[in-house]
């Protein structure tokens, strides 16, 4: 006899109780697993493993796909942070319950607006038991949505991670809003985080062209490099971590022997203090 918290992992987290019961599990097999908590029902038929993200949960007891960032947050993309994840669910969709609530349903025009109505959206039974929107899929709902840096950062960390060809951007962007469509030209694809390509467009805004990934001979790369200027784009948790704090100080000193100057800019300095930070570049470059 199947047992239910195995099949359910093993199947990639969450399945239909007529597909438990098809692998060889009985109904009280089903229950006792309920009882100790191996397993959870989310929906009036559907099991899914405890394990289990809450994003994943939530697109299971909807009855739709999870899209935009928060979709490409799970496949290890770069994403804008969102509260409210987007939601993609079928036109003629019926009986959907919230994807908070396994209770309550959903209303055709529901007040939150994490849930897109849109054409032939595959419901997860309908497509091999998943619970989110291919990559290019999700990339498509966040150019109608986001701003042009966060399009650009989500569009870098997906060819940088193999996840996106040129070809495929290449039609994404052809069948993107009008507006969205120059943007193309402005995906890279080397930024290895959000930060990087932020900066880099920033830059282009302000007459400079910056080259991302840069080789140094015994320092390795650097996000960015104008001219002699080497420019490294730290994460929120950089300055916690000591490790890294001291490896770039090595780094920082071989880059100088090579006659670079470096300049660290954190997420927070380019989110609030951007005009300082460029006012900063200018003057390095300037020197």
């Amino acid at each position: 006899m199947g047992d239910p918290a195995e099949l359910l992992v093993s199947a990639g987290g969450f399945l239909r109780r007529r597909d438990l019961l098809r692998l060889g599990c009985s109904d009280s097999a089903i229950r006792a697993a309920l009882r100790r908590g191996s397993i959870e029902r989310v929906r009036h038929g559907w099991y899914v493993s405890p394990h289990m993200p809450e994003t994943t949960r939530r697109a299971v007891r909807l009855g739709g796909l999870l899209t935009g960032s928060a979709a490409l947050q799970s496949y290890g993309i770069w994403a804008p942070r969102t509260t409210a994840p987007d939601y993609r669910v079928s036109a003629h969709a019926a009986r959907l319950r919230t994807p908070e609530d396994a209770k309550r349903r959903l209303g055709q025009h529901p007040d939150a607006a994490s849930v897109r109505w849109s054409g032939p959206s595959p419901k997860p039974q309908q497509e091999g038991l998943t619970w989110r929107v291919h990559v290019a899929e999700a990339l498509a709902d966040l150019l109608r949505t986001a701003d042009r840096i966060s399009v650009l950062s989500a569009c870098d960390s997906a060819q940088h991670l193999g996840m996106i060809s040129a070809a495929e951007l290449d039609l994404l962007f052809a069948r993107a809003p009008e507006r969205t469509r120059p943007w193309r030209g402005l995906v890279d694809g080397r930024a290895e985080a959000g930060g990087e390509t932020a900066v880099r467009i920033l830059l282009l805004d302000a007459g400079l062209v910056a080259e991302p990934q840069f080789p140094v001979p015994g320092a390795g790369r650097y996000d960015l490099r104008i001219e002699q200027l080497l420019i490294e784009v730290d994460g929120r948790a950089h300055h916690d971590d000591r490790e890294a704090f001291h490896r770039d100080r090595a780094r920082d000193l071989m880059a100088a022997f090579w006659g670079f100057r470096v300049l660290h800019l954190s997420y927070a300095q380019i989110e609030r203090e951007w005009p300082l930070c460029l006012a900063a570049i200018r003057s390095s470059l300037a020197r």
